[in-house]
C-alpha cells in the first residue's frame, strides 16, 4: 500500500515539475507583441497572460518556488518509497532511488518540457494562464518577500554596461526572424525591416547612378538644340555640366522646363537652374537623406576621394533601396533576373547590384567584395581581366556565361542555377 502511495505521489511531482518547467519557459519566452496583438483583438486570456508577462518578477517567483518544492519533495518520497520496498536492511535503496528520480526530473520535469515550451511558449502561455493565477495567489506571501527583498538588494548590486549597450544589427535581424516565425509580421514586412536594419550601413556610393549613366547638358553646346533631341526629357530632372562630369554646375527640373517651354520658346538654362548638393562616396545613405531634406534638393552629386564625379543619387534611389524598385507611368519596366525557356537558366543584368544577385541565386554573402558593388563588377575581378562575349565560370551553386559585353562593361550574363549542388572546398 505505502509502495504504490509513494510511487503515485512521486509521479505527480514529476509532474507538477514539468509543468512549473514548461510553464517557466513559455512565459520567458512568448513573443509580447503577438499577445498585445491579440490583446487588442478582444482575446481576455492574452491580456492576462501579457499582465503576467509585464510582472514578470511576482509571476517568475510564483513559479520557481512551486518548481522547487516539487524538486526538493522528490528525492525525500524517494526515501520513503526506498524504505516502504527493502526497509534498513538494504543501506544503498535511498541512494539508488535518489539516482533514479534526479534522471527522470531532469529529462521528465526540466529538459523535455522546457524544450516543447520553447517552441509552443505562445497556445501553452495562454493555456496556462488559469494555472498561473492560482500559483499567484497561494504562493502570494512568499512572492511579496522574495520581491521585496530583491528591491532592496539592487541597489546593492553593481550594473553591468552591457545591459544599456545598443542591440546590434544581427540581435535585431533575429529578433524580426522570431516575429515573422511567431505570425506577428508577414514576409514583406519582416523584409522591409530587415532593409530598414541594413540602411544605416548602405553607402552613396552602393545605390548611385554611376557616372557612365548619366545624362546631362554640357553648357558647351546649345541648350534649344539640345532639348529637341529624342529622350532627353524622360528624365524628371536634367543635369546640367561644363564639359566635364566633374564639373557639374546644377540641374533643371524637367517639369519646370516643360511649363516654360508652353508658355514659349525654349528658356535660357541659367534662368532655371538649381544648386546641387556634392556628397562623399562614403557617405551614409541615412546622412545624404537628412542632407535633402535640410537643404530641400532631392538629388546630389557623388564624389571620389579625387574630388571626380562617380555618380548621381536621388531621392527616388533611397527609396528603391527600402520599398524595391519604382516606376512611372512613363518609365519602361526593367528587369534584373530575367526566366528563360530553359529549366533554371536566367537572363542577369550586369547592373543588378551583387547583393541583391547573391541574395537571389542562395549564394553566400560572405564572399562578396568590397571593391564592386555590381555582378559587372564580380564578373571582372573573378575573371581578373575586363570581359569579353562567351567568357564562363562556375561558382558555387550558379554556371556564368557572359553573353552581352561591352569594351569595359558586362551588360548581361546567361546564369545556370545548381540549388543542390554542393560548394566545392578550398
Amino acid at each position: 500500500m505505502k509502495i504504490a502511495l509513494y510511487s503515485g505521489i512521486i509521479v505527480l511531482l514529476l509532474l507538477l515539475c514539468a509543468f512549473f518547467a514548461s510553464c517557466d519557459t513559455a512565459y520567458t519566452s512568448v513573443n509580447v507583441l503577438r499577445l498585445e496583438k491579440a490583446a487588442k483583438h478582444g482575446n481576455k486570456k492574452a491580456k492576462r497572460v501579457l499582465t503576467y508577462v509585464n510582472d514578470y518578477d511576482k509571476t517568475i517567483s510564483a513559479i520557481l518556488f512551486g518548481n522547487d518544492l516539487a524538486s526538493i519533495a522528490s528525492p525525500v518520497i524517494g526515501t520513503l518509497l526506498a524504505y516502504a520496498i527493502w526497509g534498513e536492511s538494504f543501506e544503498y535503496g535511498p541512494t539508488i532511488i535518489s539516482i533514479i528520480l534526479v534522471f527522470l526530473v531532469l529529462l521528465f520535469g526540466e529538459i523535455i518540457p522546457k524544450a516543447l515550451a520553447k517552441i509552443y511558449s505562445y497556445p501553452l502561455a495562454l493555456f496556462y494562464v488559469n494555472a498561473v493565477t492560482i500559483i499567484r495567489v497561494i504562493f502570494f506571501p512568499f512572492v511579496w518577500v522574495t520581491t521585496g527583498i530583491a528591491k532592496l538588494a539592487k541597489p546593492i548590486a553593481k550594473k553591468n554596461p552591457e545591459d544599456d549597450a545598443p542591440l546590434s544589427d544581427d540581435e535585431l535581424s533575429a529578433m524580426v526572424d522570431d516575429i515573422e516565425e511567431e505570425g506577428v509580421i508577414d514576409e514583406s514586412q519582416s523584409e522591409l525591416i530587415h532593409k530598414s536594419i541594413e540602411f544605416k550601413e548602405t553607402t552613396a556610393e552602393e545605390i548611385m547612378t554611376p557616372r557612365v549613366d548619366i545624362v546631362g547638358y554640357n553648357t558647351e553646346h546649345s541648350f534649344a538644340e539640345w532639348v529637341k533631341e529624342p529622350g532627353v526629357l524622360r528624365h524628371s530632372r536634367i543635369i546640367v555640366y561644363r564639359k566635364y562630369f566633374d564639373r557639374i554646375i546644377g540641374y533643371i527640373p524637367t517639369k519646370e522646363l516643360l511649363k516654360a517651354m508652353l508658355d514659349g520658346d525654349v528658356p535660357d538654362y541659367r534662368k532655371l537652374l538649381l544648386p546641387i548638393i556634392a556628397v562623399p562616396s562614403t557617405m551614409e545613405v541615412s546622412s545624404v537623406l537628412k542632407l535633402m531634406k535640410k537643404s530641400h534638393h532631392h538629388i546630389a552629386v557623388v564624389k571620389d576621394e579625387y574630388g571626380g564625379t562617380d555618380g548621381i543619387l536621388t531621392l527616388e534611389d533611397i527609396l528603391e533601396e527600402l520599398v524595391g524598385e519604382l516606376y512611372d507611368e512613363s518609365e519602361a519596366i526593367h528587369l534584373d533576373v530575367i526566366p528563360t525557356k530553359k529549366k533554371n537558366v536566367f537572363l542577369v543584368s550586369g547592373k543588378m547590384g551583387i547583393h541583391d544577385f547573391f541574395d537571389r541565386f542562395n549564394l553566400d554573402q560572405d564572399e562578396v567584395d568590397e571593391d564592386y558593388n555590381t555582378v559587372s563588377g564580380w564578373v571582372i575581378d573573378h575573371l581578373g581581366r575586363f570581359a569579353e562575349l562567351g567568357d564562363h565560370f562556375s561558382y558555387d551553386k550558379v554556371d556564368v556565361s557572359v553573353s552581352k559585353a561591352s569594351e569595359y562593361v558586362v551588360e548581361q550574363l546567361e546564369v545556370s542555377y545548381h540549388p543542390r549542388r554542393k560548394k566545392k572546398k578550398d
